[in-house]
């Protein structure tokens, strides 16, 4: 049997047991990106079809265009990869699918954070493969840490945390594609890697559906809030009081106080509680994380 079609049953095995999860309601908010269990459904409610026709052929407008690439993915010059995924057995159908089927080279892989940094700086890909929740922080920290060193290496998310932040980050990071895990993520990665070869971007139908709603929101949480403001949202709904806050920041405790009145003006939420809940709802918890 290919590796492709090992790879995908394991993929539909691990969607069918994030189903049961999710139905028992086990691990909402303490669980680390496993790439199959998504933490909410923020997903919003639009034309399925134009998103996917959108997502298939986004442009610049959208996100920043990739850098071009004289390769494909089944050319005798493919495209050096490293993939950063915490999982082995999901590293290694990563690896065999972009070997075996698709005709990239692995250059380097990395399970963690640290190591993501340090494997792309001395491999210098193309593409980097990049998981978002890793044991010792944020995928998207990756990006932000490489990319001044590496301005023209092309990031492509591969996540099941696929909320209205996460994407957000991705967008201000300027990442070449995003995978939503949780819809066929080896067939979406055949395509993501066949339009980053080709110098365009790829990213799933959730996220583009997640990006469009927040376009069109004028008090969405992007337009409203610094940036200050957004990291003490975070820390708002991981359960810190203003004390505490104000020692993350290096800040007094008034001081700390008046970003949490600032951001329930500005998001017209009236208490406390109902903030934290719209910290988790909108990915700040985890993403907001080290």
């Amino acid at each position: 049997m290919k590796h492709g079609a090992v790879a995908r049953r394991f993929f539909r095995a691990r969607a069918a047991s994030a189903a049961g999860h999710r139905r028992a309601g086990v691990g909402k908010l303490s669980r680390v990106d496993s790439g199959f269990f998504p933490i909410i459904n923020t997903v919003p409610a639009l034309d399925r079809a134009a998103v996917q026709e959108e997502s298939l052929r986004i442009g610049p407008s959208a996100f920043p265009a990739a850098t071009a690439s004289h390769c494909s993915p089944l050319s005798p010059s493919p495209m050096k990869l490293v993939i950063v995924e915490d999982q082995p057995i999901i590293r290694e159908s990563l690896r065999r699918i972009c070997t075996g089927e698709f005709g990239h080279e692995v250059v380097g892989e990395a399970a963690c954070a640290e190591d993501a940094v340090a494997v792309t700086l001395a491999c210098k890909p193309e593409v980097v493969l990049l998981d978002v929740g890793l044991p010792d922080g944020s995928g998207l920290t990756v990006a932000a840490r490489v990319q001044p060193a590496l301005p023209t290496v092309r990031f492509l998310i591969m996540s099941g945390f696929v909320d209205d932040y996460t994407v957000y980050r991705a967008e201000k990071l300027g990442v070449h594609g995003f995978i939503d895990k949780n819809t066929s993520p080896s067939e979406a990665l055949q395509s993501a890697l066949t339009a980053l070869a080709a110098g365009r971007t790829w990213f799933s139908p959730s996220v583009q559906a997640i990006r469009h709603t927040r376009h069109a929101d004028p008090k969405s949480f992007a337009k409203v809030l610094s940036d200050t403001e957004q990291q003490v949202l975070a820390l708002i709904g991981s359960g810190l009081d203003d004390d505490e806050i104000g020692r993350k920041f290096g800040i007094t405790r008034a001081t700390a106080q008046t970003h949490r009145s600032h951001i329930l003006c500005k998001l017209a939420i009236k208490s406390t509680p109902k903030l934290v809940a719209f910290s988790i709802a909108h990915g700040f918890v985890r993403a907001g994380s080290p």
